[in-house]
């Protein structure tokens, strides 16, 4: 049940359009820099936000990878349907 919770997380931080417009206002206020794209970009990538997520929630870093490879497909699943 966790992983399915940290998955529904994972995917509603990155498609939620109004946090995800929140977090490029934010890094627009930075000039841009290596890392400053680096963190952008894994903070809209589902597979980064479900590994960094469900590590820090769970502390274990195979659940972590099972968890981003979940969301990973969900979010394959879901494009080929729009």
């Amino acid at each position: 049940m966790i992983i399915i919770g940290l998955i529904a997380f994972a995917w509603w931080w990155c498609e939620f359009e109004p946090l995800q417009y929140l977090i490029d206002g934010v890094f627009g206020y930075f000039k841009p820099s290596f890392y400053l794209n680096w963190i952008h970009g894994g903070l809209s990538c589902i597979k980064c936000v479900a590994f960094w997520g469900a590590l820090a929630y769970t502390g274990d870093v195979f659940t972590a990878c099972l968890v981003s490879l979940l969301a990973f497909i969900l979010n394959l699943c879901l494009q080929r349907l729009k």
